[in-house]
């Protein structure tokens, strides 16, 4: 019974050399390739919130970037008030849309059709006339509209050039 109980507390003793060996080991390779665990409070302390800021970072960035290309209040998205005097021509690009306000205008056109109205659902050719507040499309680049009489108001939404 004593051999027994000696072996008994032999083996104990053991496990516990051999518990503390693999402790011991273990603490010495924390954190090492070896042993790629992390706790959940390194991650929710330290980890995750470092991860936001460098994303949040680069997301600032990268919408800065963009706000500088596309151009904050960018003409494109809003109609201009164009004066133009007798013979004066606006030339659009393709997209480009006008309205005759105030007095009279013409299509400028190298080729058919001229202007699509957008108002009334069909086209003007070159020297057709335009019709107060209708809505006139740009569908060929550098087609566009000359003012027949002194004072023409027009606006124009989209990219044109005049001359």
């Amino acid at each position: 019974m004593k051999k027994k109980k000696t072996l008994v507390i032999l083996s104990v003793v053991l496990a516990l050399i051999i518990a503390a060996g693999i402790g011991a080991y273990a603490a010495s390779n924390y954190g090492t390739s070896d042993d790629p665990l992390i706790t959940l409070s390194y991650l929710d302390n330290k980890l995750t919130p470092d991860l936001m800021k460098q994303f949040d970072l680069k997301l600032d960035s990268t919408v800065a970037e963009l706000e500088a290309l596309i151009g904050s209040g960018s003409s494109a998205d809003t109609y201009k008030l164009v004066t133009l005097n007798k013979g004066q021509v606006i030339k659009g690009s393709v997209g480009c849309e006008i309205l005759l306000r105030i007095g009279s205008a013409k299509v400028s056109a190298a080729s058919t059709p001229g202007l699509v109205d957008l108002t009334s659902g069909g086209t003007l050719n070159n020297g057709s006339a335009l019709t107060s507040n209708h809505l006139y499309l740009v569908t060929i680049e550098g087609h566009g509209i000359s003012a027949t009489e002194s004072s023409t108001k027009v606006l124009v939404r989209g990219s044109y050039v005049m001359s």
